[in-house]
């Protein structure tokens, strides 16, 4: 059984606990492991979708969550693109040093609990697990309960994301409706349509109104963080 963590560069490594080395566990240092093991899986619940490159918590070197996860009503209402406003990323090692620092702001600049958005995607196509389903985001004012937030790496307010990035967030949402995370008949808005923002860009947001469920809801309130 091999074992795949990060150290605190964020380096990928692979350990095994069931080598010819094993003999050197007790069976209660085995059963220790084992069981921290299951209780760090039982953290990320999502599971498999057709078509979409899902990246574990694990995978991109995410630092464990403070406090206790607050669990989310299911199916939620809406569905809410953001965008980064920071750099864009085309391969994994670069897309997962950002999601770290994304990460890192959120917790140790702002003082949440976790990276704030739902999921992550970068421009390689590949979906970063943020908060995940299941779990109340802290991605826009008023609807983190009701709503997820799905963020593309980058500033697009000139240029749309790559389509390997747009179309793994359809496959995602589509997923999301398909498991039972999001109502069959969501609304799909932009970061704007919520809140006080350009977010999630303009020439993106533009381009949104072509995506199927868009503004399904109707107008939605727009409230302002304090």
């Amino acid at each position: 059984m091999q074992v795949k963590g990060h150290d605190v560069s964020g380096t990928i490594y692979v350990y095994s606990i069931c080598s010819h080395h094993s003999s050197h566990f007790s069976a209660m240092k085995f059963l220790y492991l084992f069981t921290f093991l299951c209780w760090a899986t039982s953290l990320e619940v999502a599971t498999q979708c057709p078509g979409v490159e899902l990246v574990s918590r694990a995978e991109w070197g995410a630092k464990p969550r403070k406090g206790e996860r607050e669990n989310i009503t299911e199916p939620v209402d809406y569905v809410i693109i953001h965008h980064t406003a920071g750099q864009e990323c085309s391969n994994f090692d670069r897309c997962a040093l950002i999601v770290r620092g994304i990460q890192n702001y959120h917790m140790n600049d702002r003082g949440w609990d976790d990276i704030g958005y739902s999921f992550l995607i970068g421009g390689n196509g590949q979906v970063f697990i943020g908060r995940d389903w299941g779990t109340v985001g802290a991605h826009t004012y008023h609807y983190n309960s009701v709503a997820y937030g799905i963020s593309f790496l980058g500033t697009f307010i000139d240029h749309l994301p790559t389509e390997k990035a747009m179309d793994a967030a359809k496959k995602l949402i589509q997923c999301g409706v398909d498991q039972g995370f999001i109502k069959a008949d969501y609304g799909l808005y932009g970061h704007r349509d919520a809140g006080c923002t350009e977010c999630p860009g303009k020439k993106f947001y533009e381009s949104l109104s072509s995506w199927d469920k868009w503004h399904a809801k109707g107008t939605i309130p727009k409230y302002c963080a304090q």
